[in-house]
């Protein structure tokens, strides 16, 4: 099993693996009690949006991890 602090690195490769882009890490271990590291990924469109998610949430559970809440949010540009 994965130790917890690396629980991102499973987020990263599997937003990865759906093509997600510009994929960004953002280091809030001395900033948030919330979390350690919030994973933050840009989907071309609604569908790659929620693949992506469901593919984070699928391999974060199969490597060992609780999912306490996920947030995917559609934004429309123009």
């Amino acid at each position: 099993m994965i130790e917890q602090n690396n629980a991102y690195e499973v987020a990263v490769r599997a937003a990865a693996d759906k093509k997600g882009s510009a994929i960004e890490v953002l280091d809030m271990s001395q900033t948030s009690l919330m979390a350690d590291q919030f994973v933050i990924v840009t989907a071309n469109n609604v569908k790659q949006a929620q693949a992506i998610a469901d593919n984070v949430e699928e391999n974060l559970k199969k490597e060992g991890f609780t999912v306490y809440h996920r947030r995917s949010e559609e934004r429309r540009v123009g």
